[in-house]
């Protein structure tokens, strides 16, 4: 004898809860705290204190990066190997010294066309953070990765603030190397964060309009294909 649907229905709903519930991103409470705080933040600047547009974005991001580190390691997966392990706690303290060395170097020396002590640090830190978060799942990282997840993009966002001005100056014309890797490192921070809460296929998509970004005002004459014409269309761009 068939279940009245009544029942039925609550059962299905039963099984939907339990489900969710399942894949719901558990977070110690220093991390919610830190959550909240976030929120808080961006209402009072949003809404009380108003700041500078480019820095409520930088810090908006690059805050949220930060927290996202945290809310998206996971310690009930399965362990690390041995090597992103090591890794992990490798990139946490190429962090720290990228963090040290920008508290304490010359000013002057992010403004020099070759790589200084912060840059390198910067860039090692970055690709070991990057290779030992690299997981099939993407809730599955060290919690010293994700320290250093966090850090850097603390460090990314001191310089994009401290530096905005001559940022928005030189930017396209003559940027600096340090500004060459911090964007480098921008990027990467955020499609990495992409690829752990959305998957692989958005950062496919989002690096599809990155390279855009920087190819997409080259004249389509360029970069068209010589074996792929579609007409030769191209002679409706020439301005004569």
């Amino acid at each position: 004898m068939s279940q009245p649907l009544s029942n039925q229905a609550a059962e299905s709903v039963n099984l939907d809860s339990a489900s969710t519930s399942d894949e719901r991103v558990s977070a110690p409470i220093w991390v919610i705290a830190a959550c909240a705080g976030y929120v808080f933040i961006q209402l009072l600047v949003l809404n009380f204190y108003p700041v500078d547009a480019w820095i409520q974005r930088i810090l908006h991001l690059l805050a949220g990066l930060g927290i996202g580190a945290f809310l998206f390691h996971s310690e009930t997966q399965a362990p690390a190997s041995r090597l992103r392990k090591w890794l992990a706690l490798l990139s946490l303290a190429l962090s720290g010294c990228a963090l040290a060395s920008y508290l304490v170097l010359d000013r002057n020396l992010f403004n020099a066309s070759e790589l200084n002590l912060f840059t390198g640090f910067y860039l090692a830190a970055l690709i070991c953070t990057l290779v030992s978060g690299w997981r099939s799942t993407h809730s599955n990282t060290d919690l010293a990765n994700a320290f250093s997840f966090a850090v850097l993009a603390g460090v990314t966002a001191s310089y994009l603030v401290e530096f905005l001005d001559l940022l928005q100056f030189r930017a396209g014309a003559f940027p600096t190397t340090s500004d060459a890797v911090i964007s480098i490192g921008a990027m990467a921070l955020l499609l990495e964060m992409t690829r752990r809460t959305t998957g692989l296929a958005m950062v496919i998509i989002a690096a599809v309009f990155v390279l855009y970004a920087f190819v997409g005002t080259l004249d389509a004459r360029h970069i068209a294909s010589r074996w792929l014409r579609l007409g030769s269309p191209y002679h409706l761009l020439d301005d004569r």
